[in-house]
């Protein structure tokens, strides 16, 4: 991204001097998955289960 030149904004940023959106993230899908790893059917969750999921571990 430095040597292209590209996205200036974030250069200048103090907010973003390393560049790695995901380092802060792990802790939080770590938990997110022993929520969903909790539920009966993984991979059809129901309204309910997809609520609680979100609803334990709001992503913004």
């Amino acid at each position: 991204m430095k040597d292209l030149g590209r996205f200036q904004e974030l250069k200048e940023s103090t907010e973003f001097r390393d560049f790695n959106s995901h380092r802060r993230m792990i802790p939080k899908y770590l938990e997110m998955l022993k929520t969903w790893n909790s539920f009966e059917n993984k991979y059809e969750m129901s309204f309910e289960e997809l609520k609680k999921l979100l609803t334990r571990h709001p992503v913004l």
